[in-house]
């Protein structure tokens, strides 16, 4: 006569049963380790992107939301020297790093002050979480002092796209 035990070892011991625990409890490891790795990516985009402010770079304006904030800077440095700064250090591809826009096609002047300005990238936006880092970098003659400047805006996004 079978005892309780004996039924109990049965289960256990009957090979088609123990696969299908297994593969069931590996399936469950599984989710709990996607979970884990989706919410730890989500947790590191929830955050501002740093950026190094351009030495020297004198900040102007400064404003801060939820989700995001933007700094106006100015230094007497070319619109050139501020790109090769943020060229160097931002990643490239073919959406990311730095790029001169220019506001003409005349090759003799496109190089010359305020005939182009620069905008950096950077983007490590996943999932529904935004984390974004522009700079704009242009040329500019200040309105009080009537002397030319660069001026560099940053701006940052992060956060729930939701």
């Amino acid at each position: 006569m079978e005892t309780e035990e004996t039924k109990v070892g049965n289960f256990i011991s009957n090979r088609p049963v123990r696969i299908l625990v297994f593969g069931v409890a590996v399936i469950i490891v599984c989710v709990v380790l996607v979970g884990v790795a989706i919410t730890a990516l989500r947790s590191s985009r929830n955050t501002p992107m740093s950026v190094d402010i351009y030495p020297g770079a004198q900040l102007l304006k400064s404003t801060r939301g939820s989700r995001s904030d933007g700094a106006l800077y100015s230094t007497q440095d070319s619109v050139q020297q501020v790109f090769d700064y943020y060229d160097k250090r931002l990643p490239k591809d073919e959406v990311q790093g730095c790029k001169k826009l220019y506001s003409d096609d005349n090759k003799s002047t496109q190089e010359l002050p305020g005939h182009f300005y620069v905008v950096c990238i950077e983007d490590n936006s996943q999932l529904d979480v935004v984390q974004q880092l522009q700079i704009t970098v242009n040329y500019q003659v200040n309105a009080d002092t009537q002397k030319p400047e660069t001026r560099l805006l940053i701006e940052r996004n992060w956060g729930s796209a939701s």
